[in-house]
């Protein structure tokens, strides 16, 4: 049932960025403004950043960064539900 849940909730996220990601591409077409991007990648426990600006890419870090904490949370949170099943 747990599974299912993250399952279904992964599969959320991913459809709700796909859907911003075309709704900031369809709103810089329509308006001639320079657009900052950024992102991050986690490979296991180190983040690969980017930007287009500094500030951009400190907020990417961040952002990766929060992202892995929570994950340690969770996995410190789960691993002991999925051994005892």
């Amino acid at each position: 049932m747990l599974e299912l849940l993250i399952l279904a909730i992964s599969i959320s996220l991913v459809i709700v960025g796909i859907i911003l990601i075309i709704i900031a591409f369809l709103r810089g077409l329509r308006r001639k403004v320079r657009v900052k991007h950024g992102g991050f990648i986690l490979i296991g426990p180190i983040p690969i950043v980017w930007g287009s600006t500094e500030k951009i890419a400190k907020y990417m870090l961040i952002a990766a960064l929060i992202i892995m904490v929570i994950m340690i949370i969770l996995a410190f949170i789960l691993i002991p539900i999925w051994l005892k099943l």
